[in-house]
């Protein structure tokens, strides 16, 4: 996850974690602690999540950059037997 997921279009506020849960491929459990510690951190305490610091540059995106492929999932189990039954 990168800091453009998590933080509005005008880089102002942080993303309630409801909306960046809604993007996440797994969406169960609770709120991460990486997202309490920016509420804690780098928001206002008045204005719902506004951060307080400005970002001088825009955050860029680039498509085209090359991604790392994705490994292929086994889906054969591969069993660990002990050492005494070897």
């Amino acid at each position: 996850m990168f800091l453009d997921h998590i933080i509005t279009k005008d880089n102002a506020y942080l993303v309630e974690y409801n909306e960046i849960k809604a993007q996440l491929e797994h969406k169960g459990g609770k709120i991460p602690r990486w997202y309490q510690f920016l509420k804690d951190n780098i928001i206002t305490i008045n204005n719902q999540g506004r951060l307080m610091f400005n970002l001088d540059k825009p955050i860029i995106q680039n498509p085209t950059t090359p991604r790392p492929t994705v490994l292929p999932v086994f889906m054969k189990p591969h069993i660990h037997h002990k050492r005494s039954q070897q």
